[in-house]
């Protein structure tokens, strides 16, 4: 376990230091009303994340796999203590993106970062 915190350390101090400024939106969905919808909380996360020139073979393979390949613009790398749901959603930039694919790395069953392709 203490390579896992050690490794999600030095994650943080990369990302701290070369990281771009976003915020992570993560979205709870509420209760169905009939008369005015669906309700959603909206939770601003602010996070750290490295935008990759090109995703990782395995996010590639995984976008293929689910006929996403060319649907994306960025991959990032960023790490945070906060669940990342494929409902949630990235701004950065004055833009908002959707998240098509989350792939968390694991050391010693924890998640030391995800790498997280998204699109507007």
């Amino acid at each position: 376990m203490q390579e896992a915190l050690d490794a999600i350390e030095d994650i943080k101090e990369a990302l701290n230091e070369y990281g771009s400024d976003m915020v992570l939106n993560v979205i709870e969905k509420g209760e169905y009303n009939p008369t005015s919808g669906a309700s959603k909380t909206v939770t601003p996360v602010n996070i750290k994340s490295i935008i990759n020139k090109q995703p990782s073979s395995f996010a590639q393979a995984k976008a293929d796999e689910d006929n996403k390949l060319k649907a994306y613009e960025f991959s990032i790398t960023t790490y945070t203590d906060q669940d990342i749901d494929k409902d949630d959603n990235i701004e950065f930039n004055g833009s908002k993106y959707d998240i098509l694919i989350i792939i968390p790395s694991i050391l010693q069953n924890t998640i030391i970062k995800y790498e997280i392709l998204i699109k507007k």
